[in-house]
């Protein structure tokens, strides 16, 4: 039994409405109450380029894993592209682009050019919808370290997990490693990636991993990049963080004492 056939299905008149909005009012309700991220795919012909020149295909929830959160269903990254982005994009985009996805916190979102606004109302009864849905509810995994706002730890997931893996290492009895990708898994949006260096992250003395989200399985980790073979090795996190002090030393340190506090927050929570 798929992931979709153990889920009840929000009402039709909702999901029309949520439909018509790109899905906006329900990921800022999803938000809201599980504290993961809110995601925006756009298609653009220019990937570094500002979104008012993007056109908007999707608003959903992310969270630490390979999953997606949207009203239609829960989705691997890759079926959620193939099953619903793909989809929208033949049908709003005309011309050659990329679809890109990037994260957000609520207060940027509401101020993103979106083709529809988010509506205080309709968050509401999103979030109604929701806690009157617990099958869906209770297949989103619960957030640890709620004291990291969920956009600072995409920050750190994508570029500054090596600082906040060694700010564990000098601050808890901990050793930080580098996940080194061997095989990416087939049909995975990782699978063109260059093999090599994939994330830091701290190895606990009992054998449990941590990184920004918290103290997770390992396995977990792999499956946000999409790693199949690996290998774990701590010449290569002192490696990156050898080169990320020599490119940038004020940066480093800028976001390694970030790190530490967020560490220091944790500890008292």
């Amino acid at each position: 039994m798929t992931i979709q056939n153990k889920i009840k299905p929000f009402p039709k008149h909702l999901i029309q409405d949520w439909e018509k909005s790109d899905g906006v009012n329900f990921a800022i309700a999803l938000a809201q109450i599980t504290k993961w991220i809110i995601h925006v795919d756009w298609f653009s012909t220019n990937v570094d380029g500002p979104e008012e020149h993007m056109i908007p295909l999707r608003v959903y929830v992310g969270s630490n894993d390979d999953r997606i959160y949207d009203f239609t269903g829960i989705y691997s990254i890759n079926e959620f592209n193939g099953k619903i982005i793909q989809d929208i994009a033949r049908r709003r985009v005309h011309g050659y682009g990329n679809v890109l996805t990037r994260y957000y916190d609520e207060k940027k979102i509401r101020n993103l050019p979106l083709r529809i606004k988010p509506n205080d109302k309709d968050i509401a009864k999103a979030k109604e919808a929701l806690f009157n849905n617990t099958s869906f509810l209770q297949r989103i995994p619960k957030r640890q370290n709620l004291h990291v706002p969920a956009e600072i730890a995409a920050d750190f997931t994508w570029g500054k997990c090596a600082v906040y893996a060694q700010a564990l290492e000098d601050n808890v009895d901990v050793t930080a490693i580098a996940i080194v990708a061997e095989k990416f898994k087939f049909g995975s949006e990782f699978e063109r990636n260059n093999l090599g260096y994939v994330h830091s992250l701290a190895k606990h003395p009992n054998g449990e991993y941590e990184d920004i989200w918290g103290i997770q399985p390992l396995q977990k980790i792999l499956d946000r990049f999409g790693v199949e073979e690996y290998k774990l090795c701590i010449d290569t996190h002192k490696d990156v963080t050898t080169n990320l002090k020599t490119n940038s030393q004020e940066l480093y340190k800028k976001f390694y004492d970030q790190s530490v506090e967020l560490i220091e927050l944790g500890s008292k929570t």
